[in-house]
Parts: structure tokens; C-alpha cells; sequence
């Protein structure tokens, strides 16, 4: 289960764990009247609308190219002899997702400011909150973009270019039949995460540039989507990769055998 592309899983689901946290942080402040003692003001507003969530979906994002990127040179050689990630490559690209990450979200811990009369948390500067929307929303469309033009390819030589795998000799069509399942599996987490991510893209520059004010009930199905994309992804691979699956069950179902009884079977 080492495999490079499960390396990439992973970090997807921490990202998903961070983001889901620190989400769940802020849906819990928003429904608080008052801002509580002992917080300053600056402490509520980062726990009511926690910057570090959008870390957490900002790595998710490149995260899912590497992986596009793996498919594509991975399925352009069907003789399995192309190289793929090493470990030693994952190791800059991973901290790199992070970073990425990072910087993206930096206007975002620089914009809320506590309004004691009205109790919101609100930007300090018009232009910080706007350049965050922008920023978010050009690199969301550029990765969707890429992501895009490269599993058109994948699919287009997996699906179509070998029919039924008919022209292949039988290494090469059980090889094809691999990579057909996890590719399958990588595009579905990549279309929700497109689809959801999007909407909320789309939504933000609404409220920021069109209607200037807060939508409530399309925040709420959006967040509502978001959280589903966020918790999604381990039964998509339960359902798509029969190997995640097995190990998923040797691992929930194994007993732990005392060294006496180890012995005896």
C-alpha cells in the first residue's frame, strides 16, 4: 500500500481532517450571541472564522494535480516500466502543497476584526478580503483547468484508445484493467472535490462583488457540500480500490492474539 499515489491519498486526508476541524470550530462560534470571556477579540474571530481551514482545502488542491500528473505519464507507457514518484520526490512535493497552501491563506489571517457593538468578526481592509476571494478563486480555476486537460487524456487512452483491451497482449490488458480502477477512483474524488469547491468559489465572488452581503441559505448547502466532500473520499476508495478495501478490513477486523495463543494456532 506504499505506493506513491497512497502517499498523495494521504495527505489529502489530513488536509480534509484539517480543514473539517477547524470548519466544525467555526459553525460552532457562529451561533454564539456573544463573544466569550477571557477571548479578545481576535481569538473569537479566529476560532469563528478560522483561517487555518482554508490551509487544510488550499493543499487539497495541488495535491490533486500531482496525482492527475501521476496518471498521465503513468498510463502513457502501458508496459509499466515508466517512472513513476519516488519517495525522495514526494518528499519536496508534499511539504510544497503545504506551503503553497500556506501563502494562499496569508491574507486570510489578516483581515477579521471584532466588532464588539454588533458581535461579528468583520475584514479590517475591503481590498484584503478581496484579494483572498480573487487569489482562492484564480488558483481553483487554474488547478480544475490542468486537472482537466490531463484526465481527458488518461481517460481517452484507457477508454478508448485500447477497446476492451482486445489489442493487447494479456500482461498489458490486466496492467490496463489496474490503472482503469485506480484512475477511476482519482477522477471521482477529483470531480467532487472540482464540483464543490467551485460552487463555493463562485458563491464567495458573488457575495463579494455582485449582491455585497452574506447569502445564507446558499452558504449553507455550500458548507453543508463542503463538509461531504470532506468526508467523502475514504468510502470513495473503500468502493473503487479493492486493495484499500481488503486492507481497510484486516485492519477494523483483526484480533489481537495474546503470545500464548499466537503460540498454540
Amino acid at each position: 500500500m506504499r505506493t506513491p499515489i497512497n502517499y498523495l491519498l494521504v495527505n489529502i486526508a489530513v488536509a480534509d481532517i484539517v480543514y473539517s476541524i477547524f470548519h466544525v470550530s467555526e459553525l460552532i462560534f457562529r451561533h454564539i450571541p456573544t463573544k466569550p470571556e477571557g477571548l479578545s477579540g481576535k481569538e473569537f474571530c479566529f476560532l469563528r472564522d478560522s483561517s487555518i481551514q482554508w490551509i487544510g482545502a488550499g493543499c487539497s488542491a495541488p495535491t490533486l494535480v500531482v496525482i492527475a500528473v501521476e496518471r498521465y505519464f503513468a498510463v502513457r507507457n502501458l508496459h509499466g516500466n515508466q517512472r513513476n514518484l519516488s519517495k525522495k520526490t514526494l518528499k519536496v512535493i508534499i511539504p510544497s502543497c503545504w506551503i503553497f497552501s500556506i501563502v494562499l491563506a496569508l491574507p486570510a489571517f489578516f483581515e477579521t476584526n471584532h466588532k464588539v457593538d454588533t458581535n461579528e468578526c468583520l475584514p479590517q481592509e475591503r481590498w484584503i478580503d478581496q484579494l483572498k476571494i480573487v487569489s482562492w478563486s484564480v488558483s481553483i480555476f487554474f488547478f480544475c483547468v490542468v486537472m482537466a486537460a490531463l484526465y481527458s487524456r488518461v481517460i481517452y487512452t484507457l477508454w478508448f484508445k485500447y477497446p476492451g483491451g482486445l489489442v493487447l497482449p494479456p500482461d498489458q490488458q490486466a496492467l490496463l484493467k489496474v490503472r482503469k480502477r485506480i484512475t477511476l477512483m482519482v477522477v471521482t474524488v477529483t470531480a467532487i472535490f472540482t464540483l464543490v469547491w467551485y460552487s463555493d468559489t463562485v458563491l464567495h465572488l458573488l457575495e463579494r462583488f455582485y449582491f455585497f452581503k452574506p447569502l445564507p441559505l446558499p452558504i449553507a448547502i455550500v458548507h453543508t457540500m463542503l463538509m461531504f466532500n470532506a468526508s467523502f473520499n475514504p468510502f470513495a476508495y473503500a468502493l473503487l480500490n479493492q486493495r484499500f478495501r481488503v486492507k481497510i478490513k484486516e485492519m477494523v477486523f483483526r484480533r489481537q492474539q495474546l503470545p500464548g495463543q499466537q503460540a498454540l494456532s
